[in-house]
């Protein structure tokens, strides 16, 4: 059971590290732009989680209708913007959304007692795992529409 809850563990943290990095280049590495051969559209939007702004945090688009890009950004104080050059193409995308929780080191030899007190720190993710690692998370975006997106969590 200890092995499966490591593995668990480290799948999360892979996935979180993964999500930052993808958000980084994103933007920072200048996705959309001139040379960018993509419709893509600014989206702004609120999160709230069990009716209060999400202090922090960060979202990822993921296409399920067809589109050739993701997208994402970050939350402050319940609120995001994502510009026209670093936004999605008009379609359907599942939102993941995290809270932007510490990320526990991943150099930290799993079963020990560091490993441990990392892992249970690292729960202190506040969005519940049905918006984002198992997220129930659907949008549209359109090509005319306002593009602005409510979300409200709830962590029951």
């Amino acid at each position: 059971m200890r092995y499966l809850a490591t593995t668990s563990f480290h799948r999360t943290v892979h996935f979180r590290s993964l999500a930052r990095v993808l958000i980084a280049c994103l933007v920072f590495a200048g996705c959309g732009g001139k040379s960018d051969p993509y419709a893509r559209v600014p989206i702004t939007g609120t999160v709230t989680l069990d009716g209060k702004p999400l202090p922090k945090g960060y979202f990822i688009l993921e296409p399920i209708g067809g589109q050739p890009t993701q997208s994402g950004g970050m939350i402050q104080n319940g609120t995001f913007n994502v510009p026209e050059q670093h936004g999605p193409v008009p379609g359907k995308y599942s939102v993941a959304i995290f809270s932007g929780a510490d990320e526990t080191p991943t150099q930290l030899a799993p079963g020990t007692p560091e490993a441990e007190a990392a892992a249970k720190k690292s729960q202190s993710e506040r969005v519940p795992k049905k918006y984002n690692i198992q997220t129930t998370l659907v949008l549209e975006v359109t090509a005319d529409g306002d593009n602005e997106f409510p979300f409200d969590l709830y962590s029951k």
